[in-house]
């Protein structure tokens, strides 16, 4: 439930008085991976992009745009959680 309204609060802000859409994704795709690898799969199914697609009505075509930077900020997010790792380890 947290993350679900943090990817909302994360888009309003993103939208309102972020940098826009582009800096959204990049921020989902990191906080993603990470959820993901941290073994929060809840948290990591709600953080995918579902306020863009609501926002879009659904129209994957709307999206393409985007799966760049969502790339993008998924593999930030495997960079982070990898150095995490190595810092972590005896």
């Amino acid at each position: 439930v947290v993350g679900v309204w943090l990817n909302l609060l994360w888009f309003i802000y993103q939208n309102e008085l972020g940098q826009g859409w582009l800096f959204y994704m990049r921020g989902v795709g990191l906080a993603f991976v990470l959820a993901a690898g941290y073994r929060q799969y809840g948290l990591a199914w709600a953080l995918l992009p579902w306020p863009l697609l609501v926002v879009g009505r659904f129209e994957m075509q709307m999206l393409w745009p985007y799966f760049p930077a969502w790339g993008e900020g998924l593999m930030l997010g495997a960079v982070f959680y990898l150095l995490v790792g190595l810092f972590k380890r005896p």
